[in-house]
């Protein structure tokens, strides 16, 4: 038990002498647990630091239609607050679809505001980190694409704040869309003969998307640090190849001396932890429904 003490200590001994074999261990600390964990802690600052206002969201819209040759849509303040109070029921209710649990439907805010349409639609969206990128993912959505270009919607509202619904964590957006029914000018109240009256147009809310979430996963900060992450990992994988190799030669020149023996075995085993510790990988991903 002594004996093997004392060749534990003197292996220790030399491995700290050897500067080469104590940077190598280094390194490999800092590209699989110190520099994976402050991607993940960088990614995480990232999505806290993002920000975007509705204005963004409607300039986005209104440029995709506009590119199309369609109109532009015009804020409305109702709609703004019925956007507001339907994402604050999905964050106190938790919940991210278009209907809540208890069965209320989006038109529900729109009458609630009194905001009298011929048609209608909603998109939403949460965990997207610019104006552009959600646009973009529901651009790429038939379904959400289709309430964007529709040509009968006139107006918009948007409702954006920071919200955590189950695992989904984010901004939270929500956007809906409308026509407005015609006023009837006061005028015609006096008239001997009454106008003829023509049914009222059935609201028609146009694409509500699937039920169930779409997951979208986005290009962003976090996702470029990953392959820098892969670079550092792939570039050290070929660094302590080249080490255990070189380790190799010198042990084949000066023959097996303890020293050499430790150093090879030391490169050897920095080579296979290199190749099997995989590197966290940071992820982010958003949805639309």
């Amino acid at each position: 038990m002594i004996r093997t003490g004392r060749l534990k200590s003197k292996a220790m001994r030399i491995l700290w002498k050897n500067k080469f074999l104590v940077w190598n261990l280094a390194a490999l600390i800092f590209i699989k647990v110190f520099f994976s964990y402050s991607g993940l802690q960088f990614a995480s600052l990232v999505d806290s630091l993002a920000t975007f206002s509705k204005e963004e969201v409607i300039s986005q819209t209104n440029t995709l239609r506009q590119n199309l040759g369609l109109g532009i849509l015009k804020e409305n303040p109702v709609l703004d607050v019925a956007a507001l109070q339907k994402l604050q029921d999905m964050i106190q209710n938790q919940y991210f679809a278009h209907s809540s649990p208890a069965g209320v439907s989006p038109w529900y805010w729109m009458d609630t505001n009194q905001y009298k349409y011929n048609y209608a639609g909603e998109n939403l969206a949460i965990g997207f980190l610019t104006a552009k990128d959600t646009v973009d993912a529901w651009a790429n959505s038939p379904s959400h694409r289709e309430n964007l270009l529709n040509s009968n919607y006139k107006e918009i509202g948007i409702a954006i704040a920071p919200a955590k619904i189950a695992n989904s964590q984010g901004f939270l957006v929500v956007q809906l869309f409308g026509t407005p029914k015609p006023t009837v000018p006061s005028k015609t109240i006096a008239q001997t003969r009454p106008p003829i009256k023509t049914p009222d147009a059935t609201p028609i809310a146009i694409s509500l998307s699937p039920k169930e979430p779409v997951i979208s996963k986005i290009d962003n900060i976090s996702s470029r640090f990953n392959k820098i992450t892969q670079i550092f990992n792939a570039t050290f994988i070929l660094y302590a190849l080249a080490a255990f190799l070189f380790s190799i030669v010198l042990l084949s020149l000066y023959g097996l001396k303890r020293a050499s023996a430790i150093r090879t075995a030391t490169s050897f085993a920095i080579l296979i932890l290199a190749v099997a510790i995989p590197v966290l990988q940071t992820t982010h991903t958003a949805l639309i429904i």
